[in-house]
C-alpha cells in the first residue's frame, strides 16, 4: 500500500498536487475489493475539470478479505484529511466516493463534523468539516447491500460464500477478531449502515449538509436500486444516472464512446450549479421505479408530513420465529386505539419471514434478522421524527 508522511504522519494513499497554489482538495474513496488505482480515471478527469486542487486518492485497505472495521477506517480518513488540511489551508473541500468506499467516507465527514456514536453531535472535530461543499457518491449502497433481490448466478455463488464466511467469522472467530469482516458490516441494517443513517438524520436537524450527489448506474448488475437509494436519511440527495454504466463500470470514464457520456455526468456531479444539478434531479423517477416502496409497513400517512409530525408513539408488532405473523395487524389496529388513535399512534408490522428452529441456533443467522429489524428502526425515525 503506497503511503506518503504530512507532519510526521504517514497517510495511505497518493497525494497528487495541482497546478499553481490552489485551495481546493479532492478527496476519492474507492469500492471493497479495490485499490486507490481504480479511482485513477475519475481523478484525470476532476484534474481537467480543476486543474489547481489538490488530490488526495485514499487507500481503504478493503480487499477482498479484509477485517477492518468500516468506522475505523472512516476515523482513520477523518485524520488523514485533517493533516492534509492543516499543511496547506484549504478553503474548499470535495469528497468523492464509490460504492462502500462512499459509505466510508460520509462517515469520516459526520465524524470530523462531530457526529458521536450515541446518536447526538458534539464540537466538531476537525475544522475541515466546514470546508465541505459537496459530496459525489458513485453507486453508493447507501441503505447497505442485501441478498434478497434477482441477482445472476455468479452473483448469487457469492452471497452463498459470504454466508459461510460470516458462519466461521461471527459465529466462531467473532470474540477473537473483534468483527465479521469488512463487506459483510456493510450488510443492511448492521451496526456500521444503521449507526451512520441514524448520525446522518441527526446531523440533518442541527446543522448545514454539504450538497450531496447520487450517481446511479442505469444497468448496475450487482446493487439493486432499493440499497443504492436512501429516500429517508438521503431525502435531499440529487440524483443523477450514468448511461450505459454498472455498479464498476460507471467509474471507468476512460472507456470508449461510452465514458464520454460518464464525464459529463460525472462532470456536472462534480462541479455542475445547484441550478444545472436540479434540472437534470431523477430523485422523483428514481422514488417511483424502488420496488420495496415503504416495505410492509402500516403506513397511510407517509405523504402527509405534517400528520406525521402528530405521532407521538411508535409501536413495533413483531411476530416469532416458526411464525409467519399473520396476526400482526390485529394486534396494532389494537396498539393504535389504545395509544391515541392513528393520527398520534403508528405501528410497524413488518414481517422477516418464517424463521425455522434448524437455522435459528446460529448465530450469524439470528443476526441478520437484527439487521433487517435495525433498518426498519430507521425508517420509522425518519417518518415519526
Amino acid at each position: 500500500m503506497e503511503t506518503f508522511e504530512v507532519e510526521g504522519r504517514a497517510l495511505h494513499g497518493q497525494f497528487l498536487p495541482g497546478e499553481g497554489q490552489g485551495d481546493t482538495l479532492i478527496v476519492l474513496a474507492h469500492g471493497w475489493n479495490a485499490t486507490g488505482a481504480k479511482m485513477l480515471s475519475m481523478s484525470e478527469e476532476a484534474r481537467r475539470l480543476e486543474p489547481t486542487a489538490d488530490q488526495f486518492i485514499a487507500e481503504l485497505g478493503s480487499g477482498l478479505l479484509s477485517f477492518a472495521k468500516p468506522l475505523q477506517v472512516a476515523k482513520r480518513l477523518a485524520i488523514d484529511i485533517a493533516c492534509l488540511d492543516r499543511a496547506h489551508g484549504y478553503s474548499k473541500i470535495v469528497i468523492v466516493g464509490h460504492s462502500a468506499g462512499a459509505l466510508v467516507a460520509r462517515a469520516a465527514w459526520l465524524r470530523a463534523a462531530g457526529a458521536r456514536e450515541r446518536g447526538d453531535i458534539g464540537r466538531r472535530l476537525h475544522p475541515w468539516a466546514d470546508k465541505v461543499e459537496r459530496i459525489v457518491l458513485m453507486a453508493a449502497i447507501n441503505r447497505g447491500w442485501s441478498d434478497s433481490v434477482a441477482i445472476s448466478p455468479l452473483q448469487r455463488l457469492l452471497f452463498a460464500a459470504l454466508a459461510v464466511w460470516e458462519f466461521f467469522t461471527y459465529g466462531l472467530l467473532q470474540r477473537w477478531i473483534g468483527t465479521t469482516g469488512y463487506i459483510l458490516e456493510m450488510r443492511r441494517g448492521a451496526p456500521f449502515i444503521t449507526g451512520l443513517r441514524l448520525k446522518w438524520l441527526a446531523m440533518a436537524k442541527h446543522r448545514k449538509l454539504p450538497l450531496v450527489v447520487q450517481v446511479l448506474g442505469t444497468i448496475d448488475d450487482i446493487v439493486s436500486p432499493k440499497d443504492n437509494v436512501d429516500l429517508i436519511a438521503g431525502d435531499d440527495f440529487i440524483y443523477l444516472e450514468a448511461p450505459q454504466s454498472g455498479h464498476a463500470s460507471m467509474i471507468r470514464l476512460d472507456e470508449p464512446v461510452v465514458g464520454e457520456e460518464r464525464k459529463r455526468i460525472f462532470a456536472l456531479a462534480l462541479t455542475g450549479d445547484s441550478a444545472a444539478l436540479k434540472r437534470k434531479d431523477r430523485a422523483d423517477e428514481v422514488a417511483d421505479n424502488l420496488s420495496d416502496g415503504l416495505d410492509d409497513f402500516d403506513e397511510e400517512l407517509a405523504d402527509a408530513a405534517d400528520k406525521r409530525e402528530k405521532v407521538r408513539r411508535v409501536v413495533f408488532v413483531i411476530h416469532g420465529i416458526r411464525d409467519y405473523g399473520f396476526w400482526t395487524k390485529k394486534i396494532a389496529g389494537r396498539a393504535k386505539k389504545l395509544g391515541g388513535g392513528q393520527t398520534q399512534c403508528r405501528t410497524v408490522t413488518s414481517s422477516y419471514g418464517f424463521f425455522p428452529m434448524g437455522p435459528f441456533v446460529f448465530k450469524a443467522l439470528r443476526r441478520r434478522r437484527v439487521e433487517w429489524l435495525m433498518d426498519q428502526y430507521v425508517r420509522a425515525r425518519a417518518l415519526y421524527p
